[in-house]
């Protein structure tokens, strides 16, 4: 949104930057939760894209995406 030649974040944009952080949280804590696991490479990238992959599929789900 433009006002005055500035420009303002909306509410859907703070709430979008919000969702997006958990998002981020979230998989980065997954990363600790695997190591418990196995020590496997191979096993740790794919559970951490997979995890990725189902928070998005969670949210498009939703309305949003």
């Amino acid at each position: 949104m433009q006002l005055n030649g500035l420009r303002w974040a909306t509410p859907m944009f703070l709430v979008l930057v919000l969702i997006e952080a958990s998002d981020l949280m979230f998989a980065v804590d997954s990363i600790p939760a695997i190591f418990a696991v196995t020590t496997d490479p191979f096993i740790i990238f794919t559970s951490n894209i997979f995890a990725i992959m189902g928070l998005r599929a969670v949210f498009s789900a939703r309305g949003h995406g």
